[in-house]
């Protein structure tokens, strides 16, 4: 139980009300197709047999963003009822998040080179990459 969770203090029901949101917003995310538009979207090229499902990555980040979370750690709070709401088999770690983050970033910057025209990034004769 996290302070403010006891009976009797300002933010007792606070978790169930996150709770209460996140099912709500999970049920017009499904009735949008959101899970098929990020299968689309974010095609998964890694092989190992140990992978939890990119889209389910997303849909745990946004859990955890919708129950309060302020960091990849805080998705590791999430219990049973969280992954039921998901409909995920298994939660990813923070450290699942920081890697998937860090490839974002990389593939991020690699298109927005490519579509200022440049493969890569060019780096100056005082050595500044621009």
């Amino acid at each position: 139980m996290r302070v403010g969770d006891q009976p009797g203090s300002a933010l007792h029901g606070q978790a169930s009300q996150r709770l209460g949101w996140l099912v709500a917003v999970m049920r017009y995310l499904e009735k949008l197709g959101v899970r098929q538009v990020l299968a689309h979207a974010l095609p998964d090229g890694r092989t190992s047999p140990n992978q939890i499902p990119v889209v389910e990555v997303v849909l745990a980040l946004f859990a955890a963003v919708l129950t309060g979370g302020r960091r990849f750690a805080h998705v590791e709070r999430t219990d049973e009822v969280v992954q039921a709401i998901l409909g995920v088999q298994r939660m990813p770690s923070a450290m699942t998040l920081v890697s998937a983050h860090q490839r974002t970033k990389i593939v991020a910057g690699a298109a927005d080179r490519m579509t200022q025209g440049r493969s890569r990034p060019r780096v100056s004769k005082d050595r500044r990459v621009r």
